[in-house]
């Protein structure tokens, strides 16, 4: 060896991989998961007026998916920057499944209020876990990149799961 490094070869990636695989992985995770925050809201919406809520009702149902997730955001930063993203994308997928779920037998009010919160709450870990996730893997330079990646498949993901 001439100790020469190859054109196209870069040092101190992990893995040593040059096409990155986890960029496909996490665009697919991005795409699924904001697809299905698409269907999660909108049933979120139409949940509390099939079952004859009063405005009033409607207002606590939709405040209670965003309430949560704004007072939740940094401490959930935080945790990520500790643990991982990796790891709070995880924890954010289990809560955020849960709360449709909960949605599909819900017949009260405070049920409906706990199944926004958790879908609210879980869309957040998975946000932040993924920005996360990307930030950590692009610290060789190519963060734009990863960013770029991620949003692309999270938009991608909406425009499908948009139901028009």
């Amino acid at each position: 060896m001439t100790g020469r490094r190859r054109p196209g070869r870069r040092r101190g990636g992990r893995g040593g991989e040059d096409g990155q695989p986890w960029r496909l992985a996490l665009s697919i995770q991005a795409a699924l998961l904001q697809s299905a925050w698409v269907g999660a809201r909108l049933m979120i919406g139409y949940k509390p007026v099939e079952l004859g809520a009063t405005g009033f009702a409607l207002g606590l149902v939709a405040a209670s998916f965003a309430a949560p997730a704004l007072v939740a955001a940094l401490p959930v930063g935080r945790l990520s920057d500790r643990i991982g993203g990796a790891r709070v994308t995880l924890l954010g997928v289990a809560v955020f499944v849960a709360g449709p779920i909960l949605l599909c037998w819900a017949g009260e009010l405070w049920i409906l209020v706990l199944a926004a919160a958790a879908t609210g709450v879980g869309s957040l870990f998975v946000m932040i876990g993924q920005q996360t996730f990307a930030a950590h893997r692009g610290r060789d330079g190519s963060s734009d990149g990863s960013f770029a990646v991620l949003t692309t498949a999270a938009s991608l993901g909406q425009l499908v799961g948009h139901p028009s």
